[in-house]
């Protein structure tokens, strides 16, 4: 059997590649030059397949290190709210410290902010934190102080301390109302005394609850009503004590029960009506009735004290306390409005006038030792009275005011007669002169 070409060949070739290999490991000098000289002319060996160490892995390069990521904070969830039980908690301390500085700590409320800055679960909240802390702060630097805020009251419905008031004044004025009607009719019996009583009680308790429940009784009204009805209560009886000291006829009992019944009940009617048409506060209101008080006790006392006849000095004094007044009455209508007091600082400048006349006449008798003159106990009373008024005017003067809600800040300067009103004491030879200023118009 004839081999194939192909076996042959490929037998051929195995054996040239082994005669070569053997050539190149042990060449003999002259086919060593040989090859050398021919050069490319030698066939080139056969390509041999080898295998080769695999490279080395590269070193692994160290992971990074982890980066720590700072950011603001921010509005926590779609509203922004943040966890619940923390916002709650820096809302209240927010509002804590928006009330010291409403009250003037600005050193307080700067520290509190400060603290807010950093645990603010927003940054919206951080921001208004902050705020607040250069106002605190600025305020302080500046040295502001802040004043308390004028009270505003609208003229709606009466207060339930003046109706109390009221109240109690109109069973006073029913009782005097039954001492009038006894003085007029001179009953014989207990009953006929009684009934009187218990009817004008009644009807002025009843007259004041018919008003009350109809609306008619606004702020202040009642407070005008019960200053009215003691300022005519005063005139009746300063007037009939001045008639009663004078020479000449002097008035019979049912006169006099009638003068002072008359004047009171006008005054009561006056109040109401002035209180109507003029929107008032109870401050207000006891302000005239104190300035009118005081100054008819100062004149009537000052009178006193300066005239020296006997025969006549009680009824000047008496006709001077008269005048004094009811120009106490026009000087507080005059001033209410600039004053605007609140119905506490009228009652301390009320107990400050009582104090000083305790102080100053109680004095003068203890020194006395029961030998004392009518004319220098009038003096003393008069001081201490005035004295009293001053400094109570100054100890009350940072009270706030009490305005109706309609009053504007610049309201006094168009509408009041007079815009400012304060006591002076006026040093003149040999003693002091005692008096008012203030701005008219």
């Amino acid at each position: 059997m004839r081999p194939g070409p192909g076996l042959f060949g490929s037998l051929v070739l195995v054996l040239a590649s082994l005669g070569t290999e053997t050539a190149r490991a042990d060449p003999a000098p002259g086919l060593a030059d040989a090859g050398s000289d021919a050069g490319d002319a030698a066939l080139p060996p056969l390509p041999l397949s080898t295998w080769s160490e695999p490279e080395p892995a590269p070193a692994s390069i160290p992971a990074a290190p982890p980066t720590v990521v700072v950011t603001e904070p921010t509005d926590a969830g779609a509203g922004g709210q943040g966890s619940a039980p923390n916002r709650a908690n820096w809302e209240s301390q927010y509002e804590a410290a928006r009330q010291r500085l409403s009250n003037g700590d600005f050193a307080g409320a700067g520290t509190m902010f400060a603290r807010l800055v950093d645990t603010a679960p927003a940054k919206a909240d951080r921001d208004r934190a902050r705020e607040q802390e250069n106002l605190a702060n600025e305020w302080l630097r500046r040295g502001i102080v802040l004043a308390p805020r004028e009270k505003r009251r609208s003229p709606g419905k009466r207060d339930l301390d003046e109706l109390a008031m009221l109240y109690t004044s109109a069973a006073l004025y029913g009782i005097g109302s039954a001492g009038w009607a006894i003085a007029l009719t001179q009953p014989t019996t207990a009953e006929a005394a009684v009934l009187p009583l218990l009817g004008f009680t009644g009807a002025s308790l009843g007259t004041v609850a018919v008003l009350d429940a109809t609306g008619a009784l606004h702020y202040g009204t009642a407070q005008a009503i019960v200053s009215g009805l003691y300022l005519g209560l005063e005139n009746g009886i300063v007037w009939t004590e001045w008639n009663q000291e004078k020479v000449g006829d002097h008035w019979q009992s049912g006169t006099i029960a009638s003068v002072v019944w008359g004047f009171s009940t006008t005054g009561a009617i006056a109040g109401g009506v002035v209180a109507a048409k003029v929107p008032t506060t109870p401050g207000r209101a006891s302000w005239v009735g104190s300035t009118g008080l005081w100054a008819g006790t100062v004149s009537a006392l000052a009178s006193g004290a300066l005239n020296p006849d006997d025969s006549t000095r009680k009824n000047s004094a008496w006709l001077a306390g008269g005048i004094g007044l009811n120009a106490g009455i026009v000087a507080g209508l005059v001033t209410a409005g600039a004053v605007a007091p609140s119905i506490a600082r009228a009652r301390f400048i009320d107990l400050g006038a009582f104090c000083g006349a305790v102080a100053l006449g109680g004095g003068y008798l203890a020194l006395s030792s029961g030998d004392f003159s009518g004319r220098t106990l009038s003096g003393a009373l008069a001081l201490g009275v005035t004295g009293g008024l001053v400094g109570a005017w100054f100890a009350t003067s940072r009270m706030p005011h009490e305005r109706v809600q309609h009053e504007k800040e610049d309201s006094r300067d168009k509408t009041a007669l007079v815009r400012s009103v304060d006591p002076a004491i006026l040093p003149a030879p040999g003693g002091a002169m005692i008096g008012v200023r203030g701005v008219l118009f």
